[in-house]
């Protein structure tokens, strides 16, 4: 059988054809896996989106005379999210490159367009708030964030933390994941900043991210919740909803903190107030008065006592021993055989000697003694006396 026969052009196209498939191509590479030095221009790197500082750096000049004459001495590490192609700023560092824009667009120096920085890797789980939290602790060190742009952070930390949860996530629990998270803040600090969010920044945002402090954003709070308390216990009427009346009130007032009288505020709040309690203003204001004081006393009360160390009585309290030895002198043998018969009959219940007051309280004149008293007193007192004392 003899063979075909083979022609040299076709079987040189045989050879030199491709394989079956075409190898695929990289279009990108995988991200480290740990975190890693990069050398990146300002074309690869985007700002962070979702940055808590919404106003101008009050530091900013002074940081971009800083890069200008010394260059980038603290470079902001990036990261990256899943099937995005640019790198994002990953903690506090939105600032620095918005300046390097700047100086680039200025100047053309390449030394503003391609500098070093460290990848971090991106947290699948909990990438969102990492870097968030890492904002606010960031922007918190470099530059003062406003009261209410750290409130607007924590409100927005908290939804992811209940995103996270699956289920409503408490003040308490909300402060021990942000401390978890190196953002330590308090849970009277976050009641605060929570209400900021929900009362007052629907009516007075300008005053509030014009830099209103957070000494009288606790008073207008504070207001609040002792006017809210008066209107809930005298107002018999319907159709007027308080929060509206307050919100409304308070919009008036919404401009330049320099301008705000927080006294202003708080006469036109009782004078809305007036008609439909039909009071007088120095009643309101009197109910309002006593309801302030009410929170006062309150969170005095809630405040734990510091504990004695071991073997060191409390104060008010003498030590057993003195007060062992004190006993023995002042005692007869004769009066201590009474005692301790007295107290064997029946029917007469042991009575144990009464506490010897402190040093100081026994240094106390009377009316020292009484205005001390009077300041640790609960119940309330008589309108009378009130208005005797206003007047």
């Amino acid at each position: 059988m003899s063979m075909a026969k083979i022609n040299p052009q076709d079987l040189k196209d045989r050879l030199l054809a491709p394989g079956f498939t075409a190898p695929p191509v990289l279009e990108q590479l995988s991200d480290p896996i740990s975190d890693t030095p990069m050398v990146l221009t300002l074309d690869q790197v985007l700002p962070w989106h979702d940055n808590p500082r919404t106003t101008r750096n009050p530091k900013y000049d002074e940081l971009k005379e800083s890069i200008r004459h010394r260059g980038l001495d603290t470079p902001p590490p990036v990261t990256r999210r899943p099937g995005e192609d640019k790198y994002r700023i990953r903690n506090g560092g939105n600032t620095r490159l918005e300046i390097l824009n700047e100086l680039y667009k200025e100047t053309g120096d390449e030394r503003y367009f391609r500098f070093n920085c460290l990848f971090r890797p991106w947290d699948k789980q909990r990438g969102e708030i990492i870097a968030l939290t890492g904002h606010l602790a960031e922007n918190d060190l470099k530059g003062d964030l406003k009261f209410i742009e750290r409130a607007v952070g924590i409100q927005k930390a908290k939804a992811w933390y209940e995103e996270e949860k699956g289920e409503p996530v408490g003040i308490r629990e909300l402060s021990r994941k942000l401390t978890d998270d190196g953002y330590p803040v308090s849970p009277s600090h976050i009641s605060r900043m929570l209400d900021a969010v929900e009362i007052l920044l629907p009516a007075i945002p300008s005053m509030l991210y014009s830099g209103l402090g957070v000494d009288r954003v606790s008073r207008i709070l504070s207001l609040r919740k002792a006017s809210l308390s008066c209107w809930k216990r005298l107002y018999s009427g319907e159709g007027i909803d308080f929060e509206m009346l307050f919100q409304d009130t308070l919009a008036i007032f919404d401009s330049s903190p320099d301008e705000f009288i927080f006294e202003r505020f708080q006469d036109e709040l009782i004078d809305q107030m007036k008609r439909p309690l039909g009071l007088r203003y120095d009643q309101i204001l009197l109910e309002i008065t006593n309801g302030q004081q009410e929170q006062r006393r309150g969170t005095l009360v809630d405040l734990p006592a510091p504990a004695a160390p071991p073997g060191i009585p409390a104060v008010g309290q003498e030590s057993p021993a003195a007060s062992t030895t004190g006993q023995a002198q002042s005692q007869s043998p004769a009066a201590g055989l009474q005692t301790s018969k007295t107290n064997s009959l029946p029917g007469n219940p042991s009575t144990p000697p009464a506490p010897r007051l402190p040093v100081q309280q026994q240094q106390l004149t009377d009316e020292e003694r009484a205005e001390l008293l009077a300041g640790h007193i609960v119940s309330p007192v008589s309108t009378k006396i009130q208005q005797t004392r206003q007047r």
